[in-house]
């Protein structure tokens, strides 16, 4: 209770006030609500209205629909049929009128409303039978159907529903009715209530504020006295007389702890705290403005580190992109790694010595060199431990020197030479196997971080240099395997062109060999010819003996012609042989040739 009764003393003028204004705006929103239960009554009893108007045009729409049937049927005029083809029009609309707006009040006997739409569209069809009937003068027929009295039928349909929907409309204008007396009521009461609680509440807000004075003047002298503490001491008197400028001192601060914080946030930590000398930062060894002053020197050294790290970034990436684009070209990757490696640690001069493996001893060789005093592709060997370049290949460490040895190298300008302040001796090291070494001179001293930035990058350049001369040996192999393409090329071809030759050899012998079988043969032909003719000799020398053996001079000069005749005999049979030599010659050379190509 004791809680309570401080927490209610101390919020008394909150909690009047709350409650004043709470009933204001309970009073304020009742009004509102009155006024849309007042147009909600207003809506209802229109709605009710239209409702109640429309059910009772019905029935005179009935009567209308009665009074043209007859009216036309006794007279056969057709203007006089016109109060009942606007009922049926009417009768339309005010049915289609009553539906919306009982479905929008959610009435609950709709089917009655269904069942007056069904009677009147039967009579109106009804009446319609009627009137063809008055038409063709059977009036017989039209008293007849006249006295069946369907209206009646029609009007205890309407009735029956005109009486529920009545109810149903009276008791919807009085529900409204009721809820806006109900909240006039309600608002009087509130009224009075607020008139009650006024009063009282207006008494202890002035109260109060006389209290609040007293406990406004302490809190300023507890607002200076923590700003001093935790803030910021000016080191000046306090002064309580003008609340004012304890509360501008404290924004101030505050203020210029924001342009502080903001300085700093968009990167200017050159920011200083206004006002913070010597003479008052004992007193603010503690508070926000020294903590600031701290931050800030953290923050400058971050962005010093943070440079560093990006300054390292850019490098590989802008080196990586070198190594990409020359990777195919070791002399082209060297002369353009190191150009860039001398430029971006801001070195005056460089080399680059790559290792040569393939020589009987393992060496070094300067593959590419910046600014020397000497032409720039010039040849040089470096053993393994010969110089600092060859100590650092062979024992794979980092070599900075400070203090260059006199006529060590020279950086030669315009304006004369001059010995370096700085010598940097990097390995170029992949998977612990030194490829190259990068030496660079310069005026500067070669920073940790520039360091590491030249060994990532020697690491990068070994693994390349490692893969072109990978392709280089690859491109070496394939330039061998072209040329062996090409002489095995042409070794075909000549042997292509020696088989066409000897095929061409081999068909002039065919024809040859058909040419001396052709020749055989008529030369045998001959020979059979001769022997016949021999014989046809021999049988004619027999008669001639026989016949006449007196002829002695005769047989002698035929024995000559025989014995010529016997002689070119054997002059042809020599040939033939001959020839037959020749053909089995020329067969065994086929058959030589023949042997070659099948091997």
């Amino acid at each position: 209770m004791k809680v309570l009764f401080q927490y209610l003393r101390g919020n008394s003028i909150l909690l009047s006030v709350s409650c004043i204004i709470g009933l204001i705006l309970a009073s304020v929103a009742l009004s509102f609500y009155n006024s849309r239960v007042l147009d909600g009554y207003n809506r209802t009893k229109l709605e009710s209205q239209a409702v109640l108007r429309d059910t009772d045009a019905l029935l005179e729409n009935l009567q209308a629909m009665d009074l043209g049937v007859r009216g036309y049927a006794l007279t056969k005029k057709q203007e006089l049929l016109s109060p009942f083809t606007g009922a049926v029009v009417r009768v339309d609309s005010c049915l289609q009128r009553l539906q919306g707006q009982l479905r929008k009040q959610e009435y609950g006997q709709m089917e009655s409303l269904l069942q007056v739409k069904h009677v009147f569209d039967d009579y109106i069809a009804y009446c319609n039978q009627m009137l063809e009937t008055a038409r063709v003068d059977s009036m017989a027929t039209f008293v007849e159907m006249l006295n069946q009295d369907r209206g009646y039928a029609v009007w205890k349909t309407w009735n029956t529903f005109a009486t529920g929907l009545h109810a149903h409309e009276e008791a919807r204008v009085q529900q409204a009715q009721a809820e806006y007396e109900l909240a006039t009521r309600i608002n009087v009461f509130l009224q009075i209530l607020l008139l009650l609680l006024g009063i009282p509440t207006l008494a202890i807000v002035v109260s109060r504020i006389r209290e609040d004075a007293r406990n406004r003047t302490s809190l300023l002298q507890a607002l200076d006295q923590n700003n001093r503490q935790y803030l910021f001491d000016p080191g000046t008197a306090v002064t309580l007389q003008n609340p004012s400028a304890v509360i501008e001192t404290s924004i101030r601060n505050f203020k210029q702890a924001h342009d502080f914080v903001a300085s700093m946030s968009a990167g200017d930590y050159e920011a200083h705290w206004e006002g913070l000398n010597a003479d008052n930062a004992a007193v603010n060894a503690d508070n926000l403005a020294a903590r600031l002053m701290q931050m800030r020197e953290q923050l400058k050294k971050m962005k010093w580190e943070d440079e560093r790290r990006l300054w390292i970034t850019e490098g590989q990436a802008r080196f990586a992109e070198i190594v990409r684009l020359h990777q195919h070209d070791l002399t082209a990757l060297a002369n353009q790694a190191l150009t860039f490696l001398v430029k971006y640690l801001d070195a005056q001069q460089g080399s680059l010595f790559v290792l040569d493996e393939d020589a009987s001893e393992p060496h070094l060789n300067l593959a590419a060199c910046y600014a020397f005093n000497r032409k720039k592709h010039l040849e040089k060997r470096i053993a393994a431990g010969q110089g600092l370049v060859g100590q650092a290949y062979l024992e794979a460490e980092t070599t900075l020197l400070t203090e260059v040895p006199r006529n060590y190298t020279f950086i030669t300008s315009g304006l004369g030479d001059a010995t370096p302040t700085c010598i940097l001796i990097v390995p170029a090291k992949s998977n612990d196997r030194v490829e190259a070494v990068v030496e660079m001179a310069g005026f500067i001293r070669y920073e940790a971080h520039q360091v590491a930035f030249v060994e990532k990058a020697g690491e990068i350049l070994a693994s390349t240099i490692i893969a072109a001369k990978n392709s280089e040996k690859m491109q070496r192999l394939l330039e061998d395997t072209n040329l062996q393409s090409e002489q095995m090329r042409a070794q075909e071809e000549e042997m292509r062109q020696n088989l066409e030759e000897l095929m061409a050899t081999q068909e002039q012998q065919l024809r040859l060999e058909q040419e001396l079988r052709e020749n055989a043969g008529q030369l045998e032909e001959q020979l059979a010819e001769l022997r016949e003719g021999k014989a046809a000799l021999e049988g004619k020398e027999n008669e001639l003996r026989a016949a006449n053996e007196k002829a002695t001079k005769r047989s002698q000069q035929f024995r000559e012609k025989m014995e010529a005749m016997d002689a070119e005999i054997e002059h042809k049979t020599s040939q033939i042989n001959v020839l037959k030599r020749n053909n089995e010659e020329l067969l065994q050379k086929l058959a030589g040739f023949e042997g070659k190509d099948n091997a």
